[in-house]
């Protein structure tokens, strides 16, 4: 992902350069639900209020690096799990 903080676009690129989406928010939802934790234990955990968190999981807010780190943690599985990358074989 480029982040042109002077413009405030966000552009979600692939290995290759491709415009992608990254649907990150939706496996960080999925992996809370499994493990039958609450928004705000997760929210505890990461040191961050629960909406700041919920908007981590609505897709209205980037995920920042320190957070992927602490949720990789939390749940035991590699950041590109989270971000949904696949390995070129």
């Amino acid at each position: 992902m480029v982040y042109l903080e002077r413009y405030n676009v966000n552009i979600h690129l692939n290995i290759r350069g491709e415009n992608v989406e990254n649907n990150y928010y939706r496996r960080i939802r999925e992996l809370r639900d499994d493990h039958d934790y609450t928004q705000k234990y997760i929210a505890e955990l990461l040191g961050i209020s629960q909406p700041q968190y919920c908007l981590y999981e609505q897709g209205k807010r980037d995920l920042p690096t320190d957070i992927l780190k602490k949720l990789s943690a939390i749940y035991q599985v590699s950041a590109d799990y989270i971000l949904e990358i696949k390995s070129a074989k």
